[in-house]
């Protein structure tokens, strides 16, 4: 892997990114605080704003920024349109803010935001294909990032379609195309763009050697599966083809946690580290999501549903986003501001870079909210509920305030 400054852009094009994601997880967390969690709704304007505002403008921005700096140094192919980046955070930002004010007040606003988020990508899909195409890998990794794009494209323009519908521009069911929508974001963009960067990501942090990839393309491959599945049960209303499709995501997900002990137990080194306490807790929260998934499929009781999709997104997304923050943000920063200078003066170490004490306060304030909130679903009691909202709102600005100091380190 050649990390250089040829393949490492500028940190003033990923800054506003992590720095973005951070407030949006805080402010995700306190929309948590809202929901009824004795009436749950996929509908609910408050639910559907919160899952917009984590997945886009958490989840989706984390994944842009890593991008950012990532790609090129994987694929050994820079960036040709890296200004692009300027200005995409910004229109996911607005167009997260029109959506969400269209889902609670004005639903005229739903497909401004909606158009606004299509732009964005449509930029950053365009800089990423010509990107690409410089490059002589032609690996699984790549592969996997590809297809999960494609994916992409094609949630948002689903998503653009519903974003209609909700605003009475256009006529249809939308729990019709809820579930393509959700199969082609959360399954096609955002699980296949982690399955192929984690295959960089874990071995080169945990410092694996000697494992075997045959687990995660077979996950690849089985999740794909799901997403057709997924979007063939729109033409063809078969509850079995809604079966096949769950059915190949649990597959999927659970030969990726296969995947991941297995990278896990191959660890050169044995640290048991910040990085790799949320990694463990997020392989966790996929396997609660399993098990909570396949009670709803068994049950059809939607708390079920709530359930695995907390642990989903508050417990395997946000913590393992959270794991790789700290290892790549503190890198970044020491890399751009110190390394040039390693030879001329003292610079700091990357253990420097942050305090690992509150970073271990974050860490187990978020881990206390997403048990609490966890529960509260379960028992559908509201003062558990919001106090597990309180945990993970006081663990996210801990991860606010330490994403900002790390950027101010000189």
């Amino acid at each position: 892997m050649n990390i250089s400054q040829q393949f490492s852009p500028p940190l003033k094009y990923v800054r506003p990114y992590f720095i973005a994601g951070s407030i949006f997880y805080l402010l995700s967390m306190f929309m948590l605080y809202f929901i009824d969690v004795s009436a749950l709704n996929i509908l609910d304007p408050i639910v559907v704003s919160f899952t917009h505002t984590f997945l886009i403008a958490f989840v989706m921005m984390y994944i842009f920024a890593s991008s950012i700096q990532i790609l090129p140094v994987v694929f050994e192919s820079e960036h040709k349109h890296l200004d692009f980046f300027k200005y995409i955070w910004l229109f996911i930002t607005f167009g997260v803010v029109f959506m969400v004010v269209g889902f609670l007040f004005y639903s005229t606003f739903i497909p401004i935001g909606g158009s606004i988020i299509l732009l964005a990508l449509i930029f950053q899909l365009y800089n990423f294909f010509f990107t690409i195409r410089g490059s002589k890998k032609n690996n699984f990794s790549l592969k996997t990032i590809v297809a999960s794009n494609i994916f992409l494209f094609l949630g948002v323009l689903v998503g653009v379609y519903m974003a209609l519908a909700h605003s009475g521009l256009v006529q249809t069911n939308l729990l019709t195309i809820l579930p393509s929508h959700i199969f082609l974001l959360v399954g096609g963009f955002i699980f296949l763009n982690i399955m192929g960067v984690s295959m960089v990501l874990l071995p080169m942090f945990g410092t694996t050697r000697g494992f075997t990839k045959v687990p995660i393309k077979i996950s690849v491959f089985t999740m794909s599966l799901a997403i057709l599945i997924s979007l063939i049960s729109n033409f063809f209303d078969y509850l079995i083809l809604k079966y096949l499709s769950s059915f190949f995501v649990i597959v999927s997900l659970s030969i990726y946690i296969y995947q991941m002990f297995l990278i896990y137990k191959n660890r050169v080194r044995k640290d048991f580290d910040i990085y790799i306490k949320a990694l463990m807790i997020s392989a966790l929260s996929l396997v609660f999501f399993l098990i909570f998934f396949i009670v709803y499929l068994i049950k059809d009781d939607i708390n079920y549903l709530f359930e695995a999709l907390w642990m989903m997104f508050g417990g395997f997304f946000a913590f393992i986003i959270i794991a790789h923050l700290y290892r790549i943000v503190p890198f970044l920063v020491w890399f751009h501001r110190f390394s040039p200078y390693i030879e001329e003066k003292e610079v700091p170490m990357l253990h420097d870079m942050y305090n690992e004490q509150h970073g271990l306060i974050q860490l187990y304030l978020s881990l206390f909210g997403l048990v609490f909130i966890s529960i509260g679903i379960f028992l559908q009691n509201a003062y558990i509920f919001k106090a597990g909202v309180c945990f993970s709102i006081v663990g996210s600005l801990f991860l606010t305030y330490i994403i900002a100091k790390i950027f101010l380190v000189k």
